[in-house]
């Protein structure tokens, strides 16, 4: 059973079901270098989007290039250790604890995605 969602959608909510023709929202796995753990994560971010009924594109980057590819997206999620290197963007950046753990990656973007 599904939860009921509030009635008035976040810009990250109007973002996340783009009218038709425009692109899906744009979601940035970020880890130290880009291969093992931001895969992991970015496969959990997409299970949690598809379990929240939104459509978004989620692309893994290391932290070298996360600041660039934040430009060109609506979300960053990546560890609290990283968060701060990633520097002042202008998107939201999310902090998870635990890239293996669903509950926690789906709990943090449907608060974000509600905020």
């Amino acid at each position: 059973m599904r939860s009921e969602r509030r009635s008035t959608p976040s810009k990250l909510t109007e973002a996340a079901r783009p009218p038709e023709g425009q692109d899906p929202m744009k979601i940035i796995a970020v880890c130290g270098m880009g291969i093992g753990t931001s895969v992991l994560l970015k496969m959990n971010i997409e299970a949690a989007l598809e379990e929240l009924g939104v459509d978004a594109e989620v692309e893994a980057a290391d932290i070298s290039s996360a600041r660039g590819a934040a430009a060109s997206a609506d979300l960053v999620m990546t560890s609290a250790e990283l968060a701060p290197e990633i520097g002042e963007v202008d998107v939201p950046v999310v902090v998870v604890d635990n890239f293996v753990d669903q509950a926690e990656v789906t709990q943090k973007l449907a608060a974000e995605l509600d905020h």
